[in-house]
């Protein structure tokens, strides 16, 4: 079986043709309920409504996916992922409808969409996926059972028994053993630095050459927490390792792309402590909507006493892949040392990229253009343009937007623009109209 999730594109007009066209002409009434609400033959139409953005009426954003059979190169099925529970959906929807076409019923194929479902609610940040069946579906059970499901209830609507099954897919803190891990505080930086002090003053990991104060530490901490996660792992109570993320580079362009860091204490190293930071750090980047986790790391041209490959191998293991090695471009310990760079990508490039969320930040649609002096001849020199923008936010309250980059002054903030701030009265944006 060699298929996919794909979202639908005019490249799949014909795809999802043959499958309605099928579907319709055996059943009206069936899941997932988000490839049926429009009019398949206005293509047009049926893409720009087939995703809810924003809650209203009811219902909460969604994300919908076509299951591919790449050797036939057609649909077989559909999800539809909705990214969080609202009080109908706890009782009966769940996270997750799904639906086989009739000609590929009994194959096999739900119990492998609905995995591939399951791995696109680990991007979302969905710790544990309710999915519910009508009881009399034993196949439909069946496969929800195959992937981890548990059943924890039964109850009756309109004459039927639905059943409830949750799937965990992580739970947070992460437990493993004595094994726990938690976002970072500023009272850790003693702790840390402990850990990171020998890494400064006995190896070429880090070209840093003096160990920072704990004052200096603890600044440091709390920068990363304005915008980015910064984890601790603790073994047995003890603070044993940390890894954070931070921008790639400043450039707003750069949003989706974030530079992680990870440090572990020596005698803790192999104890897959390094792999579960790591797997919580992208968990939490998912969330934030990152797609691009980069890694630089000291490399040897020979391995020697404060340098070897192992943390090029650890990544490698992790699914990061080089991309380039700058040469002899670190000097410590009397030592030349190369600097690679490798990456992972954690989520999907589109066309229209889903905004960065930063933390704490409230999202924003603007409803008026009221003025804007991007051409204002009065400007003094030097100075950044601002738009001033009505907003329908918690209260509708207005509030200016700073508009300083290319990218945004050309192609301009307009009605229905989104913004996400940490202000109600805006002096920076973080959303890409």
């Amino acid at each position: 079986m060699n298929i996919k999730l794909v979202k639908l594109t005019h490249e799949y007009k014909q795809q999802l043709t043959d499958m309605m066209d099928e579907w319709l002409a055996v059943e009206q009434d069936f899941s997932p309920y988000a490839i049926r609400k429009s009019d398949y033959h206005d293509f047009d139409n049926y893409l720009e409504n087939l995703e809810l953005k924003e809650a209203r009426d009811g219902l909460v954003p969604d994300s919908t996916f076509f299951c591919l059979d790449l050797d036939r190169n057609i649909f077989v099925g559909a999800v539809n992922i909705r990214h969080y529970l609202n009080e109908n959906l706890c009782k009966s929807g769940g996270h997750i409808g799904d639906g086989i076409r009739p000609s590929e019923r009994r194959k096999g194929y739900a119990t492998a969409m609905i995995g591939l479902a399951l791995e696109e609610c680990r991007k979302l940040g969905i710790n544990k996926v309710l999915m519910t069946c009508d009881k009399t579906n034993i196949g439909s059970a069946k496969s929800i059972m195959n992937n981890g499901g548990v059943l924890e209830s039964e109850f009756e609507e309109n004459g039927e028994i639905e059943q409830r099954y949750w799937i965990t897919l992580y739970e947070e803190p992460v437990e493993s053993g004595r094994l726990s891990i938690r976002v970072a505080q500023i009272a850790d930086a003693k702790k840390l630095l402990a850990i990171y002090a020998p890494y400064v003053r006995e190896t070429a990991i880090t070209f840093e050459y003096e160990v920072p104060t704990i004052e200096e530490f603890a600044v440091r901490i709390a920068h990363t927490l304005e915008r980015y996660p910064y984890l601790v792992a603790k073994y047995n109570g003890e603070i044993v390792g940390y890894a954070y993320a931070g921008p790639l580079h400043e450039r707003p362009a750069y949003d989706w792309a974030v530079e992680t860091s990870i440090y572990v204490k020596h005698d803790k190293k192999g104890q897959k402590i390094g792999r579960a930071l790591y797997d919580a750090l992208e968990v939490q980047l998912r969330r934030q909507n990152i797609v691009n986790v980069n890694a630089c790391i000291a490399s040897p041209a020979i391995e020697d006493a404060h340098l070897t490959r192992d943390s090029i191998l650890f990544h490698e293991k992790l699914g990061y892949q080089m991309v380039g090695e700058f040469h002899q471009c670190g000097y410590k310990f009397d030592t030349w040392y190369n600097m690679v760079w490798m990456e992972k990508m954690i989520e999907s490039h589109d066309s229209v990229q889903q905004s960065v969320l930063f933390p704490e930040r409230k999202a924003y649609t603007i409803t008026e253009i009221v003025e804007d002096d991007f051409g204002c001849e009065g400007r003094p020199e030097g100075a950044e343009p601002m738009v001033t923008v009505s907003l329908d936010g918690d209260h509708g309250v207005w509030g200016k937007v700073r508009i300083a980059d290319a990218y945004l002054y050309e192609h301009h903030l307009d009605v229905g623009s989104v913004v996400h701030t940490t202000e109600i009265f805006l002096d920076s944006i973080s959303a890409r109209p």
